[in-house]
């Protein structure tokens, strides 16, 4: 996973975030011949603020080893502590 910065919508949680490439670069990321290291940078950049959402999660998110959709539902609070 590569990080940058984050955008307006995750700055309120976090340092930093995942790089997320839109479709239209996925070419050139893939690329194994490109080795345009400035363009391939300039890639490396937050996703627009709208593309991302904060949601309360259970902590069950904190484990690698729990995987399914029902980690992303909405969490009530007494759900996200403990």
């Amino acid at each position: 996973i590569l990080t940058t910065t984050p955008n307006e919508t995750m700055a309120q949680i976090h340092d930093r975030m995942p790089v997320i490439l839109p479709p239209s670069a996925w070419d050139d990321w893939l690329d194994p011949d490109n080795d345009d290291l400035e363009t391939l940078g300039r890639l490396l950049v937050p996703a627009p603020a709208e593309l991302t959402e904060l949601r309360p999660v259970t902590t069950q998110v904190n484990s690698v080893r729990n995987k399914g959709a029902e980690l992303i539902v909405p969490a009530s609070p007494d759900e996200m502590v403990g």
